[in-house]
């Protein structure tokens, strides 16, 4: 996962961490500690803060600017992809288990909605404006949202 500036951030699922490396000599620079399982992460359009879908069962946030974890938030269950929406509004979180797409109010870090899209939903992205998403699922289909 990348951040808009560059930086790669790579999630080691064995040690529930997150590492933020330097792309150009390969060292890591900083790890969060998340705990769990974790998996996709998402960074806001304004590089500020980097979400982590944890397949423990929950969402974390982490501000970048301090490397906190400054939110944990449960989920329905085991949490495999995230896209964040380009105006850094909204979360949307696959739940492959429950075969879900949690939404996630990103300023108030409450469930806005669940939405069903059945079959295995793994991986969500946005069209640049956000008024498109797409939801890969393993089951063999798309599921599109606006």
């Amino acid at each position: 996962m990348w951040r808009r500036r560059g930086t790669p951030y790579v999630s080691a699922s064995g040690s529930g961490t997150v590492s933020e490396i330097d792309m150009f000599t390969g060292i890591v620079l900083r790890t969060f500690t998340v705990g769990g399982i974790p998996q996709d992460m998402a960074v806001t359009r304004k590089g500020d803060r980097l979400y982590v879908a944890n397949e423990a069962g929950y969402l974390n946030e982490i501000t970048l600017l301090t490397g906190e974890v400054t939110a944990t938030i449960p989920l329905a269950g085991g949490a495999i992809g995230i896209g964040v929406t380009p105006d850094d509004g909204q979360a949307y979180v696959t739940i492959p288990s429950a075969g879900v797409v949690q939404i996630f109010n990103l300023n108030s870090r409450k469930l806005a909605q669940t939405l069903p899209v059945g079959g295995n939903p793994r991986r969500i992205g946005f069209s640049q404006q956000g008024r498109i998403g797409a939801i890969a699922n393993l089951a063999g289909y798309v599921s599109f949202v606006r």
